[in-house]
């Protein structure tokens, strides 16, 4: 008779056979399961989130990292390359005080003020020599005095003293803003940065939001995330047309958003699904301001998606909405934001490459949108067009 296999990725982590005889290693790889639980235990204590591409990880109290999702190049840090839809440990980091997903590698901000990433090495965003990847973090040479991070594709930045900015891995697109187009696994200056408030990095650029809330951004500009009314690449930084008193920025692939002193959120960049959340479809090299949107707090970019959360701790959504990342329980693009996810007391939002994911004031998490590598961490790999809550296993 012929046995028909289930593939590992389609069976929840933990619902396998000699669960007993496992126990030892779901306990390494930070997996903690109560032996008489007869439901699902939820992921709690969570203090920071972060999400790119098919990758979501969280930041819980005592600086301990939990990561979920794709995981082809070890970027979950439990030294495995098997996706997860359930929250995974092993870095062997402790005193963690922010975590970074990136799709291909991850680095995370020590309490000694250094680095430390692991996954995918190919342009050296590991800090050290190009390779195929680690599984094991690797501590970032030439970095001090960090007071926080950012990573991206192809490359990771981090904020140092007096606001000045270092980054490295790959710069084809002139992406590591030291004036060059040559990869750099050891981290260089962005030149003529200074007084750098927020570092964000997308798909070969970057910007930093500084102080007196400019943004300045540089590497590739295809489709104007540049913000400066032109579709040039630049390894120097530009500063973005028009913006003045920002509080926060969020890039994604190829688009930026910035919340503004009072309330609103502009956006530039790619916009083939409604990103930018001006009604329309086309790309803008310069800011334009989201429509119909006020008393926001906090924006997240997602690859063509972008999310915001309200005063009060509601959540707003625009942009793509193929996969249910927009959390209004369709699958419908929105030019304009929409609600309809439910969620109140939300205090960070992160958005992936088609999911999104809430921290919500009593530490949960809750995700929703594409689930193909088990990015929302619900133990399936089901999508989800409504909030799904985060959870350490399933039984």
């Amino acid at each position: 008779m012929a046995r028909h296999h289930i593939p590992w990725r389609m069976v929840p982590i933990l619902r396998v056979a000699l669960l007993g005889a496992l126990a030892g290693a779901m306990a390494i790889f930070g997996i903690v399961a109560a032996p008489s639980a007869q439901a699902a235990t939820r992921l709690v204590g969570v203090t920071q989130i972060s999400a790119l591409g098919s990758v979501t990880c969280a930041l819980v109290s005592g600086g301990a990292v939990r990561c979920w999702g794709g995981n082809d190049y070890g970027q979950l840090g439990n030294r495995l390359s098997h996706d997860s839809p359930l929250p995974v440990g092993g870095t062997g980091l402790t005193g963690v005080t922010q975590i970074a997903a990136g799709s291909v590698s991850t680095c995370a901000r020590l309490s000694t003020s250094g680095v430390a990433c692991w996954g995918a090495n190919g342009f050296g965003q590991l800090g050290s020599a190009p390779s195929l990847r680690s599984l094991r973090p690797v501590t970032i040479p030439g970095l001090s005095g960090v007071t926080q991070i950012a990573a991206g594709v192809p490359a990771s930045c981090a904020i140092v003293t007096y606001g000045a900015v270092k980054c490295w891995g790959g710069n084809s697109t002139g992406g590591l803003g030291n004036g060059t187009t040559i990869d750099s696994p050891t981290p260089v200056a962005v030149s003529g940065m200074n007084g750098a408030t927020q570092i964000v990095v997308g798909a070969g650029f970057a910007c930093a939001l500084v102080l007196g809330g400019h943004v300045a951004c540089w590497g590739s500009n295809s489709f104007g995330q540049l913000g400066n009314g032109t579709a040039t690449a630049s390894p120097h930084l530009v500063i973005v047309s028009g913006i003045t008193g920002a509080t926060e920025i969020s890039a994604n692939a190829v688009h930026v958003c910035a919340v503004i002193t009072g309330g609103t959120v502009r956006c530039w960049g790619s916009n083939s699904f409604g990103e930018l959340g001006d009604g329309t479809t086309a790309p803008s090299a310069t800011p334009v301001t989201v429509t119909d949107l006020v008393g926001v707090t906090h924006v997240t970019a997602g690859a063509f998606h972008t999310c915001a959360i309200l005063t009060g701790g509601s959540v707003r959504c625009w942009g793509s909405n193929d996969h249910g990342q927009l959390g209004n329980g369709g699958y419908v693009n929105s030019t304009r934001p929409v609600g309809g996810t439910g969620l109140t007391g939300v205090a960070q939002l992160v958005a992936g490459g088609a999911h999104t994911c809430g921290r919500l004031s009593d530490g949960t998490v809750r995700c929703w949108g594409a689930n193909d590598h088990g990015e929302l961490g619900i133990g399936t790999l089901s999508n989800s067009t409504r909030p799904r809550t985060v959870v350490l296993h399933t039984w």
